[in-house]
């Protein structure tokens, strides 16, 4: 019997990317739970989900589209508790899941938290990134995320962490995970590096987020590409630029270095399996310095199984970088300056023997660390831990 859990959360579960995509795979593709989602209100819907609103209220969701939207973050991070509504519970006891899930983003994950307390169920929280530092809260209200955030990491029963700092920095917790991101169950058709990797000009894909402080670090790329030009180098980058200069914009269009919105499903598969190598790139802005510690960027799994090389382009002390340096599985790049970036693309350009090196690495880490299989059936073992734990402590307490 498939065991049944209750997802509520304020990232809907579906194959875009990141959270969403893992959830997406965990619980909807593997067909392995009997799952039902409570999404939060500002969620698009999904069509393959059942999904359920709880109206926000008038005066907040006024509040959150004016210059107080710092506030309204965390005035709805104190609400959250008290948005678990009669309704809301009513619609968890009649799916009678044996446990609660969540993401650690947003305010639903507090909402999820007071679900499973009310209703005495285990809660089972996935921690991908640390979300008080992807919000504008500062001073008090940054603080009182932070706090949160903690606090909900100590509520959960189940605490799945993303990679080994995020652990680490959330500190001590009774049962507490690292389960990497999970790539595409279904592995892509791989050709022989040895007879791919040698035309030219070099192809290298960035796919993913291309806006703000990551963003700035892509646009700094193009930047120097305006000014001095790579004949040898491909360069294909899929995203949404939404904040990019008019100039460099225009620039990364008209010679086909933009591409327009991430690539997902076999459109996404195409595009890399037609690429020589692919870019990871974080942030170099030290506001953020604990999110790119703490994070660790998907992309790296999903490029792996394609068996290519894999450059991380980030500071020295972020996740990315440390994983590949480890495991001797990509080429590290730790300086901003775009010119050291296009110095190590040119050097990977001319050695075959090195992108054959690379390509079998990443192929390893994909048949290995990254197995799909592995990962989902570590995920597998410890819910059904949980939940026999849970149903023989109840039994005792009979």
């Amino acid at each position: 019997m498939k065991t049944r859990l209750m997802y509520i959360g304020t990232l809907p579960c579906e194959q875009t990317g990141g959270g969403p995509l893992q959830m997406y795979r965990h619980f909807i593709e593997s067909q392995d739970f009997e799952f039902e989602a409570i999404i939060e209100p500002y969620a698009e819907t999904i069509e393959y989900i059942k999904t359920y609103y709880q109206p926000f209220d008038n005066l907040l969701e006024r509040i959150s589209k004016t210059r107080l939207y710092p506030d309204f973050v965390a005035l709805n991070v104190l609400m959250a508790e008290h948005r678990a509504s009669s309704s809301l519970l009513d619609k968890v006891l009649t799916f009678n899941p044996k446990a609660i899930v969540t993401i650690a983003y947003g305010s639903y994950g507090f909402v999820a938290s007071s679900v499973a307390r009310q209703l005495k169920l285990p809660l089972i929280t996935f921690f991908h990134d640390w979300w008080p530092d992807l919000t504008p809260c500062r001073s008090w209200r940054k603080q009182l995320l932070d706090y949160r955030f903690r606090r909900l990491y100590q509520e959960s029963n189940l605490a799945l962490c993303v990679c080994d700092s995020m652990r680490n920095e959330l500190g001590f917790h009774r049962n507490s995970e690292v389960l990497y991101p999970i790539p595409s169950f279904h592995s892509p058709e791989v050709s022989d590096p040895k007879g791919t990797l040698q035309k030219k000009p070099l192809r290298v894909v960035y796919l993913g987020l291309l806006a703000n402080d990551y963003g700035q670090v892509v646009q700094s790329l193009v930047k120097f590409l305006q000014d001095h030009p790579q004949d040898w180098l491909d360069l294909r980058l899929y995203g949404l630029a939404t904040d990019w200069s008019d100039n460099i914009l225009e620039f990364a269009q008209k010679n086909s270095l933009y591409r327009g919105r991430a690539k997902y499903g076999p459109e996404g598969q195409t595009v890399l399996a037609d690429a020589d190598a692919y870019l990871v790139v974080t942030s170099f802005n030290k506001l953020l310095k604990r999110r790119v510690q703490t994070s660790f960027p998907s992309k790296i799994l999903e490029y792996s199984a394609y068996g290519k090389p894999i450059i991380a382009w980030g500071p020295k002390d972020c996740s990315a970088v440390n994983f590949l340096q480890e495991h001797s599985a990509g080429s590290i790049v730790t300086s901003p300056d775009p010119a050291d970036l296009i110095k190590c693309l040119s050097q990977l350009n001319d050695d075959i023997d090195y992108q054959i090196y690379l390509s079998q690495a990443a192929k390893e880490l994909s048949k290995s660390l990254f197995n799909p299989l592995v990962i989902h059936n570590q995920l597998l073992k410890s819910i059904d831990q949980l939940v026999t734990f849970t149903a023989q402590t109840e039994k005792c307490q009979l």
